[in-house]
C-alpha cells in the first residue's frame, strides 16, 4: 500500500516549519514521497532516488546509512564549502570521512573502512547533487563509477578531474535538471515521471571555521616533542635512513601535526581506532582550522611513523590502534625497528606494536 506525504521547501532548501508555500514555485516544492511496502523503503531526497535502484551491496549499504544518518552526506558537502571559504582548492574524502568519523558518533561508520567504494561512492553523489564541489577532491576510475553509472573528465592538472552523470546514473524515467544556485551554492534536482514537482536533494548546513584546533606550540613544547622522537630516530636499525631524517625534519617544521594527535588520543581515550584513521583526522581537522596561507604537508611514509611513535611514546594506547604489516608500500615498522604481536593479549582488539629489540 502507498503512503503519502506532502513536504514544502523553502528558497534557500530548508523545510518551512509553518508549511506554508513559498511564492518562489521554482524552489519551493511539494514533493510526493511513495514508500515501498515490501522492501519498507521511503524515498525522502533525491539521494534516495540516486541511490534506490543501484542493487550493487555498497549502494545499498551507502542508502542504508544514508537512512540511519540523513545529516551525514550533507556534513561533507558543508565541509568542501568551508575548505572553499578559507580560500583551500582542494580536499580529501578519506581524510574527511575519518574527521567526521572522529567528531561525532554516525552509526555504521566504520563500514567506511571495511569497504573502500563506499569513500568513492560518497564523494561521487555528493558531487552529483551538489556540483559546486566538484573538481575539489581528485577522482579516479574505480568500480564505484560502474555503479553509479559516472564519468570523469580531466581538466588542467593536479585536482582537475571532474565527476558528470552518465545515461545510466539514473533509473528509466528520471533526469536530472540543470544546477540551480540556492542560498549556499549549486544544486541540482531530480525530476521523476509521476511526481508533479522535481525532488531535491537535503539542505546543507553553513559552517564557520573553528577558532582554533590546539592552543599555540611554544618552541619549547616543540622541542619536548622533537627531542624523544629524535631518540627514538637514533635506537632505530638506520638511523640515516633519507625517509627518517625527512621525517624529523617534517617534525621539526610542522610540530602541529604530532601534538595535535596526541592531545587528541589523551583527550578521547577511544577504547579502539585504527592509525590511519587517526592521521586523517588530524591532517583534515589541521586544514580546516588553520590559516590559508599555512601549508602543511603529510607525506604518506610520515603517517605511518607518526602513529607508531605516538603509541611507542603512550604505551597505554598499545594494542588498542590497528596497525597493518609492512607490505610492498608501508614500511615504518621495519624502519623503526618494530613488528606486531602474533596475537592480540590480555583482551585487546588488536596486535601490539613490539620494538624488535624487546622480542629478542
Amino acid at each position: 500500500m502507498l503512503e503519502q506525504q506532502r513536504i514544502i521547501w523553502s528558497p534557500c532548501g530548508t523545510p518551512r516549519r509553518n508549511g506554508s508555500p513559498s511564492k518562489n514555485t521554482a524552489t519551493s516544492l511539494q514533493i510526493t514521497l511513495c514508500a515501498n511496502g515490501a522492501k519498507g523503503m521511503v524515498m525522502t531526497d533525491a539521494i534516495d532516488i540516486l541511490l534506490q535502484d543501484k542493487q550493487h551491496p555498497d549502494a545499498q549499504r551507502l542508502l542504508d546509512f544514508h537512512h540511519s544518518n540523513r545529516d551525514f552526506l550533507p556534513r561533507v558537502v558543508g565541509e568542501f564549502r568551508l575548505l572553499r571559504r578559507l580560500g583551500r582548492k582542494a580536499g580529501g574524502i578519506k581524510a574527511l570521512v575519518q574527521f567526521l568519523r572522529w567528531e561525532q558518533h554516525w552509526h555504521g561508520v566504520d563500514e567506511f573502512e571495511v569497504s573502500q567504494n563506499l569513500n568513492a561512492l560518497v564523494i561521487r553523489t555528493c558531487t552529483l547533487l551538489w556540483p559546486d564541489i566538484n573538481g575539489m577532491a581528485r577522482y579516479y576510475r574505480c568500480e564505484a563509477d560502474d555503479i553509479l553509472g559516472t564519468r570523469i573528465v580531466r581538466r588542467g592538472t593536479r585536482y582537475g578531474n571532474f565527476i558528470y552523470p552518465g545515461r545510466k546514473t539514473l533509473n528509466v524515467g528520471c533526469s536530472f535538471l540543470p544546477p540551480e544556485r540556492n542560498c549556499t551554492g549549486l544544486v541540482r534536482s531530480i525530476r521523476c515521471d509521476g511526481v508533479p514537482a522535481a525532488v531535491v536533494p537535503p539542505p546543507i548546513p553553513v559552517l564557520d571555521r573553528p577558532p582554533t584546533i590546539h592552543d599555540l606550540i611554544t618552541e619549547s613544547e616543540a622541542n619536548s616533542i622533537a627531542e624523544p622522537l629524535r631518540r627514538l630516530v637514533d635506537e632505530s636499525p638506520n638511523p640515516r635512513h633519507p625517509v627518517l631524517v625527512a621525517w624529523l625534519r617534517h617534525l621539526e617544521t610542522q610540530p602541529e601535526i604530532y601534538a595535535f594527535m596526541e592531545r587528541t588520543l589523551l583527550r578521547r581515550k577511544p577504547t579502539r581506532f585504527s592509525a590511519d584513521s587517526l592521521v586523517e583526522y588530524a591532517r583534515w581537522s589541521i586544514r580546516r582550522a588553520a590559516e590559508s596561507h599555512k601549508r602543511f604537508t603529510l607525506w604518506n611514509d610520515f603517517a605511518g611513523l607518526y602513529c607508531r611513535a605516538l603509541i611507542l611514546r603512550k604505551p597505554e594506547f598499545n594494542g588498542f590502534c590497528r596497525f597493518k604489516d609492512d607490505g610492498k608500500r608501508g614500511r615504518a615498522n621495519r624502519l623503526l625497528g618494530c613488528k606486531l604481536a602474533p596475537k592480540p593479549i590480555n583482551g585487546e582488539p588488536y596486535r601490539r606494536l613490539v620494538p624488535t629489540r624487546e622480542a629478542q
